[in-house]
């Protein structure tokens, strides 16, 4: 495990991004420093000794950025986690329209609303954070024509949410993970991201949201 002391990194060894991440502790965050550049750090990426006196521990932050150039793991982890939530939740993969560049917004084209809502079948879009996985999606879009029986249904984007969609008829449903509870898994392999939260745990939340009143 890595070693701070300080707020940087001593033992003179190189270590992986996920090993460093894991070991800063809650709260703060290890970035990497260049000049007046700062860059979160790869957790898929392997760090030399000079690499990582350059990497600092700051203060974490919950606010993600959108539409911004993502990293190559987190294309790769998005599209595993679309692929398997279409086969697994949705009964055709023509239910599921994506980015398959960037990444950025995934749309379940017939996604069946809980009783009270109108319509009964609307789609439904979310938009990943550039930071995804290691940040949650922040609340999801319908469009602006569906009712909601209780409310939370919102025509801006609030709490770090893209409002990109809510300038083209799509309404912003409030809802989001709150900060230190979202726990992605970091791995080198394909589905290690598995063992961690996921695509999978957030359509969760959006069907227990949608069916509640709370």
């Amino acid at each position: 495990m890595a070693r701070l002391n300080n707020g940087k990194l001593v033992d003179g060894n190189s270590h992986r991004g996920e090993e460093i991440i894991r070991s800063i502790p809650h709260g703060r965050r290890a970035v990497q420093i260049h000049g007046k550049t700062v860059k979160n750090l790869d957790p898929y990426k392997n760090y030399d000794p000079d690499s990582i006196r350059r990497i600092r521990v700051m203060p974490d932050r919950s606010k993600g950025g959108y539409f911004m150039p993502r990293s190559n793991a987190s294309r790769r982890m998005i599209h595993e986690q679309i692929v398997a939530v279409s086969e697994n939740l949705f009964k055709h993969h023509s239910d599921i329209d994506y980015d398959d560049i960037n990444y950025d917004w995934m749309t379940v084209e017939r996604y069946k609303l809980p009783q009270g809502w109108e319509p009964k079948i609307s789609p439904l879009m979310i938009i990943f954070p550039t930071e995804y996985p290691q940040l949650a999606p922040v609340g999801f879009y319908l469009p602006d024509r569906a009712r909601s029986p209780h409310g939370h249904l919102m025509s801006g984007a609030y709490h770090g949410a893209s409002d990109a969609p809510v300038h083209k008829g799509w309404n912003w449903y409030c809802t989001y993970v709150n900060s230190g509870s979202w726990c992605p898994a970091y791995g080198r392999y394909a589905d290690d991201w598995r063992k961690g939260d996921n695509l999978f745990d957030y359509f969760v939340l959006i069907g227990e949201v949608l069916a509640s009143n709370e």
